[in-house]
């Protein structure tokens, strides 16, 4: 509540909300319904209730955080926002900061009024106290600021009383110690190391490899409920389908920093009287102080609106094709535009869309076909492993885009790193003595992952070892991570999490 303007968060929040986007914490987790949202919560953790004003708060943060990360502090639009699903990630992470505060009580974390008096006190938002006047606590600058943020002073101190208790939390968490035997032993499996073939077979994304006919496409297309599935998916998607106009261009900069601007301006108007449409990839290689268009002649790569500074796009988009503009000043110098190309801005419409929707729509429905295709490129991806045909798996690797990697070496601790994932008893068995040479076969709900191991172990120097305070350090903070994972799974076992159904 108390982040709606102020952006310290606890490290461990932080940890979390980090873990939150790994992992994609969604509604599935909580029990939708059982009551309604009102002005003040939209949910429960137990008997702790989340009030909208913390949705809110957290919701404005993570935008502010994703606006940053994404579009450098621009506005996201409505798409980003949906396709970064802001709003679970918000929720999920007040849900996580609500178990831990369940956790906090269990443990007995606590924070005494003279602790959430001191926290206040020297409360600091961008480096500074901001609650202080000539370095001493300011009641009304406190009570206004709170009041500006629309926080009574009482959720206030509250709040902070639980960010002191969420680290002590924390502390108790990262002092969890690690044996040096379980370093050791750790650092011994590092050191076993093979080398594998993988490939990745997807179950389900195959169909769209089946072949479908126009005379297929036709009478799906007749019957008014499919024609209006098509019509639904089209209109999922459409803001995909558009494009937006995007521009070719090369330009010559001369820099503005560390000299008179006149002096730029007279320079850039003699070189714009020498240049024409054929000269100007050759005047841009001797003039242009742009470090990346020195070498390529000027050449920008295609950009559409939003993607260059605003004064270089207004001039840039003006031009017609072949156009050379007059020197234009950024905050960069100034600059003269050649416009080599222009692909005018594209607006979907349904017909153009219809026929690859409805193909798209009747491969979902071939589950029997789906299965024989998927039994084909299995059979065919082992007996190629199994023989060592690299070249028939690189082909068998473009045609159904699959995932596919010659001679990985894999540790026993860490797996395969990369595209493909195989842990645990899976991961146990690429080990054994007797599977070497064998192609294993690992069937998972998505898809199945082949694996021919090496029939020799990888030897690893003694300096290319693990060291065991490295890996103390490692270790420490991905046992933590993992402890809090399944502390906050265990929590949400035994506090039941209720989202109401109408937020």
């Amino acid at each position: 509540m108390a982040s709606k303007f102020l952006k310290k968060t606890s490290s461990i929040m932080l940890t979390l909300l980090i873990g939150l986007i790994v992992i994609s914490f969604m509604f599935s987790d909580y029990q939708i319904g059982g009551g309604n949202a009102s002005s003040d919560k939209i949910g429960e953790v137990g008997n702790l209730p989340i009030k909208y004003k913390e949705y809110q708060s957290e919701y404005n943060r993570n935008i502010r955080l994703y606006s940053q990360y994404f579009g450098q502090g621009k506005p996201l639009s409505s798409k980003q926002i949906r396709a970064l699903n802001i709003k679970d990630k918000s929720i999920g992470s007040l849900v996580n900061r609500k178990l831990m505060m369940k956790f906090g009580e269990a443990i007995g974390s606590f924070a005494s009024d003279e602790e959430v008096k001191d926290e206040i006190k020297n409360y600091k938002e961008g480096g500074k106290e901001i609650f202080k006047t000539n370095g001493q606590f300011n009641v009304g600058l406190y009570k206004r600021a709170l009041a500006n943020a629309r926080i009574t002073p009482s959720d206030f101190e509250k709040d902070m009383k639980n960010q002191i208790k969420g680290r002590r939390t924390e502390e108790i968490l990262s002092n969890f110690p690690i044996s040096k035997g379980y370093l050791k032993d750790i650092e011994g499996f590092k050191s076993q190391i093979i080398k594998a073939d993988l490939i990745e077979i997807p179950k389900d994304d195959l169909k769209r490899f089946l072949n479908v006919s126009k005379e297929e496409i036709m009478t799906f297309l007749s019957e008014k409920e499919n024609h209006n599935k098509t019509k639904a998916l089209y209109d999922s998607r459409k803001v995909s389908f558009a494009k937006p106009a995007k521009f070719k261009a090369r330009h010559i900069l001369l820099l503005t920093k560390g000299k008179k601007d006149t002096e730029v301006k007279k320079e850039i108007e003699k070189i714009s009287k020498k240049i024409t449409k054929d000269n100007f990839e050759k005047m841009a290689k001797k003039y242009t102080e742009d470090p990346s268009g020195k070498a390529s002649g000027g050449s920008l790569p295609w950009f559409s609106k939003g993607q260059m500074v605003p004064a270089f796009e207004k001039a840039a988009f003006r031009l017609k094709k072949n156009e050379i503009s007059k020197p234009v000043k950024s905050q960069f110098g100034y600059h003269i535009i050649l416009l080599e190309d222009k692909k005018e801005k594209y607006e979907p419409q349904f017909k153009a869309h219809k026929d690859e929707l409805a193909k798209e729509l009747v491969q979902n429905g071939k589950k029997e076909e789906t299965k024989k295709l998927l039994q084909e490129v299995l059979s065919n991806a082992k007996s190629y492993l199994d023989n060592d045909k690299k070249e028939e798996l690189v082909a068998l690797q473009r045609k159904y885009a699959l995932k596919y990697q010659p001679e990985m070496e894999i540790n026993r601790y860490d797996g395969p790193k990369g595209l493909f994932k195989i842990k645990g008893k899976n991961l146990a068995q690429l080990f054994l003595e007797n599977n070497k040479g064998q192609v294993l076969e690992f069937d998972e709900l998505t898809n199945i992952t082949l694996v021919k191991v090496s029939k020799t172990n990888v030897l690893v120097a003694n300096d290319k070892k693990p060291k065991t305070e490295t890996l103390s350090k490692t270790l420490s903070y991905s046992f933590i991570r993992s402890l809090n994972q399944d502390l906050l799974n265990n929590l949400k076992n035994k506090h039941k999490v209720k989202i109401f159904k109408n937020f």
